[in-house]
């Protein structure tokens, strides 16, 4: 098929057509400039979606060159208007079917013959829109346009549930359609449904047969291992096609295996038989098998060598089995010894095991890191006096980051109701202003709310936060029982931000609770 313009030729609104609206680069060469400009405004339109415009003016394209070579493509876009206007049938009568009639050796009439199937399809006449898709294909078996009819005769058959014909369309395009880059895309999804249902079937010889027409080797392989592990996945969830699962899962760890190099004696060569162990181990893990997925793992480090990778994924292994002190012995092999005694503590949390968590922590030789993690760990574990020393010692060791530990201070004594200590704590944060608001919040839970509005107030300057801070005065105010007072902070949350999601919730809020309606500009409606 020759190439159609895509972007440049007319009027510079072709990105808004698709290729079966496009005219071709050789058809609008031969035009002459009056010829083209007439086009141009035609096109104009269209793409605007003036339809009705756009069908007069490529009708007068064609009273006024008939005889262009242009004529056919005007014909066709006339047909476009009529279906985009929804006048369906005459699209089909007198505009696609008028292309063919007229221009049957022209490329406008291939498409023609598909849009006229793709019409009766879109208006749900499904044997009148399969017929069509078949002309197509008969007419024009050599061209892209057959394997998109042929792609669409599918859906038709998926829609009709008939299997047979699901079948030997897919079976038609995975070995019977000449692949070219333009159908490229649909034969390989072909395949690869065919593959699909071949293998949900238990015939593993014909996917792979299937897959051989678009994938080879390594390529192959690895595809295959995708389909046959969803199906395995299937067969796995019932006890009557448990063990046809674990078969196919053998034969393509079989095939996979394949992909592991003799000699590994470069990078891409290691990759390629990392990924085939990591393949392997997947399918035992899928059926089951982790005294093979234990074996996959340790063949894979002795072959290999040692990582920390490979290591870390050893011990993920121990850990999701909670063999913790399994875990911890691959961890202690890490090259890595920090990220290693990092891990080896995350299995003691696990194990709710704190205290040798930290023991763990502590004994690391980056004290900021060690203490902040011990840190962490008391907070996350409500030991917040413990977590409070802790971070007052990170204030002492690591001044960079001074006001993150102040602020932690504050969290833990919030979150252990200590509520003046952790406005105290806040209020020694350089961080205006996120520490304000949360002191504010602090003293509305003490029902302080004359310090909550004080504070809230001066916040009000900060505009990137205005809008929130203004719904959180009347909601100190609501708290309060300070209702005249709330209801004016609502409103005008409602008229000086009535463009943010505080101001829609304002006004909802004003409504729901005080049947009180106002537009988001703030004034009162009658």
């Amino acid at each position: 098929m020759a190439a159609s313009l895509a972007a440049l030729t007319l009027a510079g609104t072709a990105p808004a057509l698709d290729f079966l609206e496009q005219i071709e680069v050789e058809t609008f060469a031969e035009m002459r400039e009056v010829e083209r400009y007439q086009l141009k405004v035609a096109e104009k339109h269209y793409t605007k979606g003036e339809y009705r415009i756009a069908m007069d003016e490529y009708d007068k394209f064609l009273t006024l060159y008939e005889k262009s070579p242009g004529a056919p493509y005007a014909q066709l876009m006339w047909g476009h208007c009529q279906a985009r206007l929804r006048f369906v049938n005459t699209a089909i009568r007198d505009g696609f079917q008028s292309v063919i009639d007229y221009w049957p050796d022209s490329t406008e009439a291939v498409h023609a013959s598909y849009l006229i199937a793709k019409s009766y399809d879109n208006i749900g006449q499904a044997e009148k829109a399969e017929a069509a898709y078949l002309r197509t294909v008969n007419d024009y078996s050599t061209h892209h346009i057959a394997t998109l009819a042929k792609v669409d005769l599918l859906h038709l058959a998926k829609v009709k549930k008939d299997e047979k014909k699901q079948m030997l369309l897919l079976a038609d395009l995975t070995y019977d359609t000449e692949r070219t880059e333009a159908n490229r895309g649909h034969v390989v999804n072909a395949t690869r449904e065919l593959a699909t249902r071949h293998v949900y079937a238990g015939e593993y010889g014909e996917a792979i047969r299937a897959l051989e027409t678009s994938y080879k080797d390594g390529e192959l392989v690895k595809v295959y291992n995708d389909i046959a592990g969803r199906a395995i996945s299937h067969f796995l969830r019932e006890e009557k096609t448990e063990a046809k699962g674990v078969e196919l899962s053998d034969s393509v760890i079989g095939m996979v295996g394949t992909l592991i190099p003799d000699v590994l004696d470069d990078e891409a060569k290691r990759a390629a038989a990392r990924d085939a162990y990591y393949r392997i181990a997947g399918l035992y893990g899928t059926t089951a098998r982790p005294a093979k997925v234990l074996e996959t793992y340790e063949k894979m480090i002795t072959i290999l060598g040692e990582d920390d990778g490979l290591l870390g994924t050893l011990a993920k292994f121990h850990r999701g089995r909670k063999h913790y002190d399994k875990a911890r012995s691959v961890y202690r092999r890490f090259k890595n010894k920090v990220a290693g005694l990092l891990a080896i503590a995350e299995t003691f949390v696990e194990e709710e095991r704190y205290d040798e968590a930290i023991a763990v922590y502590a004994g690391l030789e980056d004290q900021v890191l060690g203490n902040g993690k011990i840190a962490k760990l008391y907070q996350d574990i409500g030991r917040y006096d413990e977590a409070i020393a802790t971070y007052k010692t990170l204030i002492e060791i690591d001044r960079d980051n001074i006001d993150s530990h102040r602020w932690q201070i504050g969290v833990c004594y919030e979150s252990s109701d200590r509520l003046h200590n952790a406005i105290d704590a806040y209020s020694r944060v350089d961080d205006f202003p996120r520490n304000f608001l949360q002191m504010a919040s602090c003293h509305r839970r003490l029902e302080e709310y004359s310090r909550a509005l004080a504070l809230y107030n001066q916040c009000k300057v900060y505009e990137p936060r205005a809008p929130e801070v203004f719904m959180l005065i009347a909601k100190t105010y609501e708290e309060a029982g300070q209702r005249e007072n709330a209801i004016r902070a609502y409103q005008l949350t409602c008229k000086n931000y009535p463009k943010t999601k505080e101001a829609s919730q304002a006004h909802s809020h004003l409504q729901s609770k005080y049947d009180i309606n106002v537009t988001l500009g703030g004034a009162k409606e009658e």
